[in-house]
């Protein structure tokens, strides 16, 4: 009676086990989160200033397969950066109210669209008014210029430009850090994934996290693609020469030599970035002490064989140069921890943190061992009945163009998520280019939350394509880390300034997921010694985030303003 008892018991306890994971997963997101093509990223144009009683900016937007759903929703964050006429400096503007749809702002003509200003002002998210999926195209809005806190004013008629990111609203909610089987041991010590409800402090992995540091379970917004060339041609452009030196991307600074000077080859990973006005700048070549002197709207000279042992510093001693991309809808690539923190400062973002990471990726489900950011454990690219992973590659389609494309050489199956990695894009195996492609490129009109490889969120390329840096919880200057944003300017030799966030030497920093040139990263990577402990959650690694290497991308994120929620 007593063990019938015990069995009993037993099934009741499994029972209630498997209900309370059935509980917490929620159902597959709404495919609109995953679809595409896309033929127009988020733009801004056609930014004027308003000059009446009370001075803004008006502005018209458009960018394809804007999203909202009863649960998230995309938008674009929109600031704006003024020229002083005296000095020639770019200066934020910051906006002036704040909340969603504040006075004295107008939302405009055409997509039914709302304006949500976080208390900074730093500029603005836009979003559609109602549930639904389809491309934003409004015009003639208007956001209010706060004139008191701007060193320049709208009287001074300065230049005026406005920049767009796109990004994804991850709402307030618990979810679950790593990944373990109930009941697993590892040192001893039983395992499970550990579940945030709050922002409160709490421990992890032995580390506590203080009430500051995000954890994920207060809403933000991610940047749905990773950084673009265009977006970091954008930056570069307003920057001062001393600025741009330390900001360069092209190869040159004597920081950072050996693999950074493949850049000069234009075939490297796909650079991608040329100068405009090539001949303001000084290259010296510090080894053979001789002088380089660009060819006009090209990359620098291949130096060949010699290129890796290059010590290159450029001198922009005759003023700000330009930068330009052909391919402007391309990863951006070859960014350090300082330069992304700088681009992240500039545009009033902040850095993702590593349980911020997970969930943007996994949503609010139970995790799965092995797991990629699409939900399923497989990967295109591997090995699989019979036919071997140097078989299963991709063809590039329409190249340096908005159709650019990967289309899989061999069958794709269904739970199989699409990846840009080692195998799927390696030189000799595929006719796809080795190095970064068109951000979001596996979403279509038929894509699923797999075939797009995107996140539950619909956040894209979160384990492939180039590496994603983030605030990990291991160190303690990651855990000093206290969420806040960047303020628009940076120091006057280019680096961000914002406290708290990991020093220039990026300790502090992890990397997440895979690239083009190796291997492809799961969402978590378990029991990494030394970051998680016990709990077992996604680690990564620091190695190669404090320098200039081609694999290496960025991606922000901003704290969503309490107006972003839904009623």
């Amino acid at each position: 009676m007593y063990k019938k008892f015990a069995c009993m018991v037993k099934a009741l306890v499994v029972v209630s086990v498997l209900f309370s994971i059935a509980a917490v997963r929620a159902d597959e997101p709404p495919q609109h989160r995953f679809r595409g093509p896309r033929r127009q990223y988020a733009q801004v144009s056609n930014v004027s200033i308003a000059q009446d009683d009370s001075p803004g900016v008006e502005f018209d937007i458009t960018w394809d397969h804007a999203w909202r759903d009863d649960e998230s929703h995309d938008a674009a964050w929109v600031f704006f950066k003024a020229r002083d006429p005296e000095s020639g400096l770019w200066q934020h503007v910051r906006l002036a109210g704040s909340g969603l749809n504040p006075e004295g702002y107008s939302t405009g003509n055409g997509t039914d669209i709302e304006l949500i200003v976080p208390d900074d002002g730093m500029g603005a998210f836009v979003r559609r008014a109602e549930e639904g999926s389809g491309t934003v195209d409004a015009s003639d809005l208007r956001v209010l210029w706060d004139a008191e806190t701007n060193a320049v004013g709208p009287g001074e008629e300065p230049e005026l430009r406005g920049f767009a990111i796109e990004m994804v609203y991850v709402p307030e909610g618990a979810f679950y850090l790593g990944w373990a089987e109930e009941g697993e041991e590892v040192e001893g010590q039983n395992i499970r994934p550990l579940r945030i409800e709050s922002e409160d402090a709490v421990t992890v992995g032995g580390k506590e996290l203080h009430p500051n540091f995000p954890k994920g379970y207060g809403a933000f917004y991610c940047m749905k693609f990773e950084l673009t060339k265009g977006q970091w041609v954008d930056f570069f452009n307003t920057l001062t020469a001393e600025q741009q030196h330390e900001r360069d991307t092209m190869g040159m600074h004597p920081r950072y030599w050996g693999p950074r000077q493949s850049i000069t080859d234009p075939r490297a990973h796909r650079a991608g970035i040329l100068y405009e006005n090539p001949g303001e700048i000084q290259v010296v070549d510090l080894y053979a002490q001789e002088v380089i002197q660009p060819r006009p709207g090209q990359f620098l000279p291949d130096h060949g064989r010699r290129v890796r042992r290059l010590k290159l510093r450029v001198f922009f001693e005759r003023g700000t140069v330009r930068q330009t991309t052909e391919i402007p809808h391309v990863a951006a690539n070859w960014i350090a921890w300082a330069d992304g923190a700088a681009y992240t400062d500039w545009a009033g973002l902040r850095p993702v943190t590593q349980p911020e990471f997970e969930k943007a990726a996994r949503g609010p489900l139970y995790p799965v061992d092995g797991e990629f950011a699409w939900g399923t454990d497989k990967v295109f690219g591997v090995e699989r009945d019979g036919v071997a992973s140097s078989q299963r590659t991709y063809d590039g389609v329409d190249y340096d163009t908005i159709d650019e494309r990967l289309v899989p050489n061999e069958e794709r199956h269904p739970d199989e998520g699409n990846a840009i990695w080692g195998r799927t894009v390696r030189h000799g195996s595929t006719n796809a280019i080795t190095g970064p492609h068109r951000v979001g490129i596996f979403a279509d009109e038929d894509a699923d939350r797999v075939a797009a490889g995107a996140s539950y969120w619909g956040i894209f390329n979160m384990n492939d394509h180039v590496n994603m840096p983030y605030i990990r919880i291991n160190r303690p200057a990651g855990r000093d880390f206290h969420g806040l944003h960047g303020d628009g300017e940076l120091t006057p030799d280019g680096y961000s300034n914002v406290p708290t966030w990991p020093d220039r030497g990026a300790d502090g920093v992890g990397r997440f997921g895979g690239e083009f040139r190796h291997g492809i990263g799961s969402i978590i990577r378990r029991h990494t010694e030394g970051d998680a402990g016990p709990v077992g959650f996604s680690a990564g690694s620091m190695r190669g985030m404090w320098k200039n290497v081609g694999v290496n991308g960025w991606r922000a994120a901003r704290t969503a303003p309490p107006e972003a929620a839904y009623d």
